[in-house]
């Protein structure tokens, strides 16, 4: 058992992460048209952990990524073009999705969000805020219960012998 006074890094960064996931994240963007000398000269959306409808758009976006080990070795300054040329504007729908986060809103409003977002962040910007969605949509505690509902599954009785019917 360890003593009271100890540090424990995986303890800390678990509770980080939970904190993070309870009160979600909010980021700033720039306004660019007339509106920013009306109000605030910057627009401010948040980030919460996502639903399941939301994980799963989430989860379809990461999985089209496109990325090759291969290529990049091979040219690396033209793969890095194409690869900043498919994936930024997939970068910045992940992240208009995470921000809509209801299934209606994603439908009707996303596409415009995306573009939105894809002319006003950075580069630095857009990798961190799809580093944090990826944090706060708790994939690692979806994937344990899964598992453990599956480890409960195969722990149920095994028959022996196989029932027979009755032939009256």
């Amino acid at each position: 058992m360890n003593p009271p006074d100890t540090f424990n890094a995986m303890l800390a960064e678990q509770a980080e992460l939970n904190t993070l996931i309870e009160r979600g994240v909010q980021f700033t963007v720039q306004k660019r048209s007339l509106l920013k000398w009306l109000g605030k000269p910057e627009r401010t959306f948040e980030l919460k952990q996502p639903f399941l409808f939301t994980l799963d758009q989430l989860s379809a976006e990461f999985v089209l990524m496109d990325f090759s080990e291969d290529r990049l070795k091979q040219n690396p300054l033209g793969e890095s073009k194409v690869l900043a040329h498919i994936n930024a504007k997939r970068c910045a729908r992940i992240v208009a999705i995470a921000v809509l986060n209801r299934r209606w809103k994603i439908r009707f409003l996303g596409p415009l969000l995306a573009y939105y977002l894809a002319d006003r962040l950075t580069p630095t910007k857009l990798f961190q805020l799809v580093i944090l969605i990826n944090q706060i949509s708790n994939l690692g505690d979806f994937t344990n219960s899964i598992r453990f509902l599956h480890a409960s599954r195969t722990t149920a009785p095994a028959l022996i012998e196989t029932p027979e019917l009755d032939e009256d």
